[in-house]
């Protein structure tokens, strides 16, 4: 039944508009000519079964939500496994061909509630602290992306660490030295923040990662971001 509604989602959800339409006109209609006679509540009264109408339409609306629904946990439930294999391709093809460099991939989502950007999908974090991590919005260099909504590409100085107060370094794998950050775009309006950040780091230096002679680094790293957008924006999935 679920995969049959899945499939025919669109179809359903009009076939049932329809029938809603139908069965309020009708009522409407059959509620009208009791009205030209007497009041309303003797009206509804004298409709007598014909009342269940009304009765069908809340049971057509019911139905309606409950198979957008399921489209919309089907394709949630699809989500993840489908932003970690973009992450995990993104991040070897920034280090292509040198499989063998330490790479990581991580999209913190705007939380518009606590002001913040959390993380929400991660590719090779294992049990690293950006992993369940939470930032102000224009934290770092992620927040330098954030703010300017563009590509930024910076090495960390040796002693980042210590600049952190204490709940920050908790968040922040202290190895790390270089950080290529991209806006998720919610569109191309100047008024729009973006919806999060697409981040890639490491533990080795611009130069080690061979990205200082990559003029296009930038751009690719915005392209991944902007796919990424085109799942969780569009989808109003996060």
């Amino acid at each position: 039944m679920n995969v049959f509604l899945i499939r025919n989602n669109q179809s359903v959800s009009t076939a049932i508009t329809i029938l809603m339409s139908f069965f309020v006109g009708l009522y409407i209609n059959l509620l009208t000519k009791q009205l030209e006679s007497v009041g309303f509540i003797d009206s509804i009264q004298n409709l007598s079964w014909k009342n269940l109408l009304l009765v069908l339409v809340v049971a057509l609306l019911i139905f309606q939500i409950y198979t957008l629904n399921i489209a919309k946990k089907v394709m949630k439930s699809k989500q993840e496994p489908l932003i970690n294999a973009i992450l995990e391709a993104a991040s070897k093809s920034l280090v292509h061909p040198k499989s063998n460099l330490h790479i990581r991939a991580i999209v913190t989502v705007c939380d518009n509630k606590i002001n913040k950007r959390v993380t929400r999908f991660n590719y090779n974090t294992d049990s690293d602290p950006e992993r369940i991590a939470e930032f102000d919005k224009e934290f770092g260099i992620t927040g330098e992306a954030f703010t300017t909504k563009s590509v930024i590409l910076k090495q960390l100085p040796t002693t980042h660490h210590r600049g952190y107060n204490s709940s920050t370094q908790n968040n922040v794998l202290r190895e790390i030295k270089t950080i290529l950050a991209a806006p998720i775009l919610k569109s191309n309006s100047a008024n729009d923040e973006p919806f999060g950040i697409l981040a890639f780091d490491s533990k080795h230096t611009i130069e080690e990662l061979n990205w200082n002679t990559q003029h296009c680094i930038k751009g690719i790293a915005q392209e991944w971001a902007d796919i990424l957008s085109e799942i969780l924006v569009d989808n109003k999935i996060n």
